[in-house]
């Protein structure tokens, strides 16, 4: 049975639950899964997004641009409070806005009364549930935003913060595992999987900057050793990206080195020879073939593998490319850190 804490607005865990949240891959691209908002509770899906700050699921009122995402009714839920302030959110792979609204939030066993989140009332084209010629299709109903407040776009505090304001938690982490075997990728809130990762493998790299998830990259290594551009850079730790991407300076300097590279293609019958490392804490973790690997270009021997770079960029955005091969560790303490380890 849930308690209520008066003095925090929020509800104790579940005791039968382990703060676990199961997650379903979109294709390599994204991985999703449920929490629920409401009294009684409605049931959604979510990208968690480390990227970002910001909870939003589709509104009853949008119209055919939410068509095939579920909808959230908050004249159905008895603890819903309109706020009547608008919200517009833009990412990069698209936009949305609406109102924001509270309500109950539930995700891996653990229940916030009061979570500010955004009623989205429009869904860009490429949040489209079904797949179109600019997208492969947005599956989860809606996001969750896992970065800290001063990115944050809505009033109030986000769901980490929340948690972490409510004394629930046993330790003031999330971590993550993605895989692409089904039933092998999960969220744990509140602490770690230990049965997940090689605890002596652990390392840590400091937040430098609230915000995103910001740390310092050690380098980035290619067969020949460390890219030299890259040497402690500044990176950002984000599941909500596919890719690793970084600036044109370092993507240059990785690729120069490797026979028959160009525009971010490899030739395939080397393609395994070639996969980066990353380092952090001291520690180098290494990118395996199937996630470098895209997939080959089309009427060409080359295939197309997962680091790319924005000429606006000067920093790394660490996305699951490299991700699907550690345990992640978040640390949203009073000195938030990032971890990581070799998969078990």
């Amino acid at each position: 049975m849930a308690l209520e804490s008066a003095s925090t607005g929020l509800l104790k865990r579940d005791a039968n639950l382990n703060g676990s949240v199961p997650l379903q891959n979109q294709d390599q691209e994204l991985w999703r899964g449920t929490i629920k908002i409401g009294t009684p509770p409605q049931e959604f899906t979510v990208d968690f997004d480390t990227g970002s700050s910001d909870l939003f699921i589709p509104s009853d009122f949008c119209g055919v641009s939410c068509d095939g995402h579920r909808k959230y009714n908050a004249e159905s839920s008895s603890t819903s409070e309109w706020l009547f302030k608008p919200f517009a959110l833009a990412y990069g792979t698209g936009e949305t806005f609406g109102v924001q609204v509270r309500d109950v939030v539930e995700v891996g066993g653990y229940r916030v009364l009061d979570q500010t989140f955004g009623d989205a009332y429009f869904y860009s084209p490429t949040f489209a549930a079904e797949p179109s010629p600019i997208s492969a299709g947005f599956t989860p109903d809606g996001l969750s935003g896992l970065a800290f407040p001063e990115i944050s776009q809505l009033e109030g505090t986000p769901l980490m913060q929340s948690l972490n304001q409510s004394n629930q938690l046993a330790e003031r982490y999330f971590s993550f595992k993605f895989s692409t075997t089904p039933g092998q990728s999960e969220l744990t809130i509140g602490g770690t999987n230990p049965t997940l990762y090689k605890n002596e493998t652990l390392v840590y790299t400091p937040v430098t900057e609230r915000g995103y998830w910001e740390v310092t990259m050690d380098g980035l290594l290619n067969p020949n050793g460390t890219v030299p551009e890259s040497l402690n850079s500044s990176s950002i730790i984000d599941t909500g990206t596919t890719l690793i991407i970084t600036t044109e300076a370092i993507a240059t300097g990785y690729f120069q080195d490797i026979p028959g590279a160009k525009s971010y293609a490899i030739p395939c019958k080397t393609l395994n020879s070639t996969t980066p490392r990353l380092a952090f804490g001291g520690r180098s973790f290494t990118v395996s073939p199937e996630t470098w690997n895209l997939g080959p270009l089309s009427g060409s021997d080359d295939c197309t593998v997962g680091l790319a770079s924005s000429k606006e960029f000067t920093f790394t955005i660490v996305g699951d490319t490299f991700l699907q091969n550690v345990y992640t560790i978040f640390d949203f303490g009073s000195e938030p850190r990032v971890m990581f380890a070799d998969l078990a």
